[in-house]
């Protein structure tokens, strides 16, 4: 570790570390693992969003398509200055990565008939929840359910998805029971509507 470390601040780190009890050493690096954690798992959740995204999204879309897109928001708002500059960096960072495209049928659906359960959330505003049943019309052995309420990555939403998945995992070959998603629709009163049962 220590040939990591320029000479000058390498003397004063050993210097460090001897005035240290093992107990307090032990501490230390407790500390570090975890602050290290918490930056290493931001930066692989960030780049292995790169990884797909700039080889199977940007070439599809065009910087100047981004800026006119953001340029034409209409309750702009509502809209983060950060979500406007993203794209910007996004595109940067995809220069990094040697481009893979086109690849042979890449835009042709995948016919299995292994077993599949795609979930999907009303709420999610970053991929539409129709584009989970789309993706299960070509996988003669899939189930597709959509969740009121859940945003991007139903699990994280929903205690229902959650247990609908331990069911499938179970017993992908049987059908999931989907009741506990009926309880998930709002139900909405007027002020002068009698309350549901």
């Amino acid at each position: 570790m220590l040939d990591n470390v320029a000479p000058p601040e390498r003397r004063r780190l050993i210097n460090l570390v001897d005035a240290l009890t093992e107990a307090e050493l032990a501490r230390a690096y407790r500390a570090i693992i975890k602050d290290d954690e918490l930056l290493l798992g931001g930066f692989l959740s960030g780049f292995n969003l790169l990884v797909y995204a700039c080889q199977e999204d940007f070439p599809f879309n065009s910087r100047e398509g981004a800026t006119n897109f953001n340029a034409g928001v209409r309750y702009p708002f509502l809209v983060d200055p950060d979500d406007l500059v993203a794209p910007e960096t996004i595109y940067a960072s995809c220069e990094a990565f040697t481009p893979n495209l086109p690849r042979a049928d890449f835009h042709t659906p995948v016919a299995s008939d292994l077993p599949v359960m795609v979930l999907s959330g009303l709420a999610d505003t970053q991929t539409s929840w129709r584009w989970g049943p789309l993706a299960t019309e070509t996988l003669s052995n899939a189930q597709s359910f959509v969740f009121p309420g859940a945003g991007h990555g139903a699990l994280l939403f929903s205690d229902c998805a959650r247990d609908m998945t331990v069911t499938f995992i179970h017993a992908p070959e049987q059908p999931v029971p989907d009741g506990c998603i009926h309880d998930l629709v709002p139900t909405f009163v007027l002020p002068n509507d009698r309350m549901p049962d």
